[in-house]
């Protein structure tokens, strides 16, 4: 049987709190219809204790009697003894004719538990003795019931929660939907379905920003771009065709950003046709080399219409920089380099560029025809690798030993081993050098048959270069001499 407040917020099915009083209300002792069992009981004892605080015999000064070893044992006897106590002060005796004056048929006063308002509204704290007892008797023959109620009642109680105990657990089941985009469309439970789509809206949120983000983007549009014109025809940019002039969430302002864009992408169109055909003749490519650490070998490719010539006489502008900010600059007559094979030189050596860094080199063309002059800028980052030595290798079934001769100046050197992918490094080991030196080592543990990269990382100061990569394999595991066989020589 399920307890009738089971589904009240905080109620534990095993707790006397799940199981209420629907009886009615009795006012003396504040009990009212609904109270849980615990309320009743502890309402009952608190009262029982009151009672039993009343009819306790030690609470009642009794040495005036006089009684020596002879006192009453209970309440029953001191009511007792005071009846004959006071029908022998007042010389009475009863008989059952006729009933003595004066106690027990006197006023007494009672315990608080038993005030009662009397039909004029006053507040009666006292009784006929013989009324007191009565209703004490009464009062204390309710409490028993009660409590022989309430034993039966939790009884009942004890042997429902045993089987609530042993029961089995319910089964929840979950309703089913089935979802269209947020994983497959079958009947799927609503928790996975759900779970899918906290994680789906957790990657939605991470690509578009928060709400906040998204608004404050749609706010970055220019004052007045309604009223501005078009740049690739007439009228103002709020003529476009599905131009939004209000603004008021992400549609609208994708949508007019598009409008925007084709916009602009026109007006370039129709500058570029017409541009003079020399700008769109020009192509060159830019490259570059170190043949050695403080030799620079800068080549450029491609064409240039005929009759056209570089807006500088000295030629391009050429701007080599470092990894560390140092610069030069150095003029380049493209009409002399263009397609050199052997490219411009430029000493580094003696510059303030770091022969041991990475160059960045950005040219900045200029031709004219006499008539139009065109501009752009071209460059190129080139790699140092001038530093790198040659690296041999020498593998076996399970090592790998490496050896080359560093010929620069004070380094840390580091080779890394890598498998045959170069994405998983495998071990690493690190030697410093002050000058020229041979460098050797073996990594250990490796795999027969297996293929292998090593790459030497040399960090000069703040600048770190990462050399080409070696490839190897490890020897194969060697064959096995066959045990047990036996040959026999047939001679014909």
């Amino acid at each position: 049987m399920k307890p009738i407040n089971l589904d009240e917020s905080g109620c534990a099915p095993l707790s006397s709190n799940c199981v209420i009083w629907q009886g009615p209300d009795i006012e003396c002792i504040k009990l009212c219809k609904g109270d849980t069992v615990s309320d009743v009981v502890y309402k009952l004892a608190l009262e029982l204790c009151e009672i039993m605080d009343t009819l306790n015999i030690t609470n009642y000064d009794l040495t005036c009697l006089n009684l020596g070893s002879c006192e009453p044992k209970d309440f029953q006897e001191l009511i007792q003894l005071l009846i004959d106590k006071i029908c022998e002060c007042c010389d009475v005796t009863p008989t059952a004719e006729q009933k003595a004056a004066g106690c027990p048929d006197c006023v007494v006063p009672i315990a608080e538990v038993f005030y009662y308002v009397n039909p004029q509204g006053d507040t009666v704290k006292s009784m006929q003795l013989d009324d007191y007892a009565q209703t004490i008797g009464n009062k204390v023959n309710t409490i028993v019931g009660e409590i022989n109620t309430i034993d039966a009642t939790l009884g009942n109680h004890e042997t429902r929660l045993k089987s609530l105990e042993s029961a089995p657990p319910p089964t929840l089941n979950l309703p089913q939907i089935t979802p269209t985009c947020t994983s497959s469309s079958v009947p799927t439970d609503l928790d996975i379905v759900v779970d899918n789509l906290e994680t789906q809206f957790c990657e939605l949120r991470a690509a578009t920003g928060e709400p906040n983000d998204i608004f404050q983007g749609i706010g970055k549009t220019p004052a007045g771009l309604n009223d501005s014109p078009q740049l690739a025809g007439s009228g103002l940019m709020s003529a476009l065709v599905g131009w939004k002039t209000t603004v008021t969430d992400l549609s609208d302002s994708f949508g007019n950003m598009w409008l925007a864009i084709t916009d602009i992408r026109a007006a370039i169109a129709s500058i570029k046709s017409a541009l003079p055909s020399l700008c769109d003749d020009i192509d060159i490519a830019i490259s570059a080399s170190l043949p050695t650490p403080g030799s620079l070998s800068i080549f450029f490719t491609g064409s240039i219409p005929q009759g056209s010539s570089e807006c500088n006489l000295a030629g391009t502008s050429v701007k080599i920089m470092d990894t560390s900010g140092n610069s030069i600059i150095v003029d380049v007559p493209l009409n002399q380099y263009l397609n050199n094979q052997s490219g411009f030189s430029v000493n580094v050596a003696t510059s303030p560029l770091n022969s041991a860094e990475d160059f960045t080199i950005t040219a900045s063309y200029c031709f004219t025809d006499g008539n139009t002059e065109c501009q752009s800028v071209g460059s190129y980052v080139l790699v140092n690798s001038s530093l790198c030595p040659t690296i041999t290798l020498n593998p076996s079934i399970e090592s790998l030993d490496y050896s080359f001769s560093w010929t620069g100046a004070s380094a840390l050197l580091t080779i890394n081993l890598y498998d045959a992918s170069g994405t998983t490094l495998l071990d690493t080991t690190s030697t410093s050098v002050t000058v020229p030196t041979p460098v050797s080592g073996t990594f250990t543990g490796l795999t027969a048959d297996t293929g292998y990269r090593v790459v030497l990382e040399i960090t000069s100061g703040s600048t770190t270069t990462e050399c080409p990569f070696v490839s190897t394999t490890t020897l194969p595991e060697p064959c096995t001499p066959p045990s047990g066989v036996s040959a026999t020589i047939t001679i014909p």
